[in-house]
């Protein structure tokens, strides 16, 4: 107990609930002894039990020596139905995380959220071997928060409904950070970045390489969002705020034969693969995009952008600070030396080009002229 005073980042795990309980009380004792210096606090007990009656709330004197200011709070299970002596010690939570909370009750859940005033971000997860995150769960936890959520994060097997959507709209003007994998709700997505002004990360697409994973996809025609009165796109708050997007875009439409073999056609893959392109060009302090994800299998997307000059590709010259590009998992024609050289031309900060064919004069003509950019 003695180091305990000096402890920035605590970590009680009590083993499996099958196995043996951990004891309430020397749960509440530990907390007792950490100081205000205390920042990160991960309980993973499983299951907690009461050496008698007496115990199921601590005294008065406890509480008050609890109330450690905690600034990031991880739960990721408990059957204990009573936690209303921890959420009173919490009131300085700001980094709130959720694992495998399906035992705990969505009231005792809510009264938590609510009674920290201070929590802004939250993250929702789930191991993939263990009882799925209850999904119905998230959009009240999130219309929880009181401050204004300024990032929320969702693992891959937390889906998001449309009340959670509803909910995460309602902080649309605080969110800064937004993380969701295989959502449900398409037009919930559109709204998180037609009405973010702050946004800087918005995140469809994990990043770890896996055979299958959920992600976050939308129509072309709907990411691109024209005006028909304006003839132009319409205006997104986070296109000078966006670091960060990963995210699929669908139904973008393909040459179906040789070119000029039906105008019809013709003009409209044009104009599609370029008001993609251009919706992309907005974000112009973007440094990360990613618009597919990776996986281990063959089979490629063709329903999706060509990245060619003669396509759009010049209408994302505004994307001067664009550091990694990921198109891995595309069938997106980016193969010529005049595409590499604009890149290198029109995006100076480029280090990291993920999906590019070895056997291309694309790859070829960065390996020999560009060094800095590393190739995957």
């Amino acid at each position: 107990m003695e180091i305990l005073p000096r402890v920035t980042n605590l970590s009680i795990k009590g083993g499996h609930c099958r196995v043996r309980l951990f004891p309430l009380l020397q749960l509440k004792q530990i907390l007792a002894a950490v100081s205000i210096n205390l920042h990160t606090l991960s309980i993973s007990t499983l299951e907690f039990r009461a050496i008698n009656s007496s115990l199921s709330e601590p005294s008065n004197v406890l509480q008050l020596e609890i109330t450690a200011r905690h600034k990031r709070l991880k739960i990721l299970y408990s059957s204990s139905k009573d936690w209303s002596w921890l959420w009173r010690a919490c009131s300085q939570v700001e980094d709130l995380e959720l694992e495998l909370v399906t035992g705990m009750e969505l009231r005792s859940l809510v009264r938590a959220i609510q009674a920290m005033p201070c929590v802004d971000t939250v993250k929702f997860d789930c191991s993939p071997l263990s009882f799925s995150f209850h999904n119905h769960m998230v959009g009240p936890l999130l219309a929880a928060g009181t401050k204004g959520w300024k990032a929320m994060h969702c693992g891959s097997i937390v889906s998001v409904d449309c009340e959670a959507f509803d909910a995460v709209l309602q902080h649309a003007s605080t969110l800064e950070e937004f993380s969701v994998f295989g959502a449900r709700d398409r037009n919930g997505l559109l709204h998180v970045l037609k009405l973010s002004p702050n946004l800087r990360t918005f995140e469809g697409i994990e990043g770890r390489l896996s055979s299958f994973k959920p992600f976050s996809w939308v129509y072309a025609s709907d990411f691109i969002d024209w005006d028909p009165e304006s003839s132009a796109l319409r205006h997104w708050p986070c296109q000078s705020t966006l670091e960060l997007l990963s995210i699929k875009v669908r139904n973008i439409p393909q040459r179906a034969g040789p070119p000029g073999g039906n105008q019809a056609d013709d003009r409209y893959y044009f104009q599609t693969q370029e008001r993609v392109c251009e919706r992309l060009g907005g974000f112009m302090n973007l440094k990360v995009l990613q618009l597919a994800p990776k996986s281990y299998r063959k089979k490629k997307q063709n329903a999706c952008m060509h990245l060619t000059l003669e396509t759009g590709l010049n209408r994302m010259a505004r994307l001067k600070s664009l550091e990694e590009l990921h198109i891995d998992n595309m069938h997106h024609h980016l193969e010529e030396v005049q595409e590499a050289e604009w890149i290198a031309e029109n995006w100076p900060r480029l280090r990291r080009l993920v999906g590019l064919h070895e056997d291309s004069g694309a790859y070829k003509w960065f390996k020999m002229n560009c060094p800095k950019i590393q190739l995957y």
